[in-house]
């Protein structure tokens, strides 16, 4: 073959075929219009990754609060309950609550506090889950809207949509279809699939039956 044959056919083969990294929204149920999802730009094979977890090995939980002054904060890991009064604002507060979370006897070595983003980061260390709970009192606001915590998922159900591609406006068809890979029931590990996606114009993952937060991207497949 020579040099322009092989420089041609290389150019067909890396033309619209390298979709970049995108996260897509987790939401549940079929696609509701065939702007959803993540378009393709003519990938011949996308990757799809779904990451139950924030770090692949161990469970992470984030806790933000509304500051007021006066108030109780309380974190109860694995039924230790840890409080932290309000202190001069919400940076310090939650380092704190940090603080006094690490210097737990019951809880060292099981789980680390951190502050990310004014939002406190409690991880395991073992790659156990551990259980967790928050609540903040004060004088004027209810418990639970002054404290929150999400949790990274520990299941879920995964299925993937496809939008096939049409020659011009007219002729490209308006409904959604599920992969042939169907439907993936997901543990802790999370899923990263490699799908054949050659002719279809959108990808979109719905997400079902989670207990917590889920992360869900599409991206490149390897260049054919």
């Amino acid at each position: 073959m020579g040099l322009f044959e092989t420089l041609n056919r290389l150019g067909v083969l890396g033309a619209g075929r390298r979709p970049e990294w995108r996260s897509q929204t987790s939401t549940i149920g079929p696609p509701s219009a065939v702007s959803a999802g993540v378009a393709l730009g003519g990938a011949m094979k996308t990757l799809v990754h779904v990451a139950l977890r924030e770090v692949a090995h161990y469970q992470s939980a984030r806790v933000t609060l509304d500051y007021e002054a006066g108030a109780d904060y309380t974190v109860t890991i694995n039924g230790e309950a840890v409080m932290q009064s309000a202190d001069t604002d919400t940076a310090t507060t939650l380092a704190a609550l940090a603080d006094a979370i690490n210097a737990h006897s019951a809880l060292d070595g099981i789980v680390e506090a951190s502050i990310s983003d004014d939002v406190l980061v409690v991880r395991d260390l073992v790659g156990a889950p551990f259980t967790i709970s928050v609540s903040g009192t004060d004088a004027t606001t209810q418990p639970a809207s002054i404290m929150t915590v999400v949790v990274d998922a520990t299941s879920c159900t995964a299925r993937v949509w496809l939008l096939p591609g049409g020659i011009g406006n007219d002729a490209k068809p308006s409904a959604w279809v599920v992969a042939g890979q169907g439907e993936f029931t997901l543990d802790h590990r999370g899923l990263v699939e490699r799908l054949d996606t050659a002719g279809f114009d959108r990808l979109y993952v719905e997400i079902a039956d989670a207990d917590g937060e889920v992360r869900v991207s599409v991206g490149p497949g390897v260049l054919e």
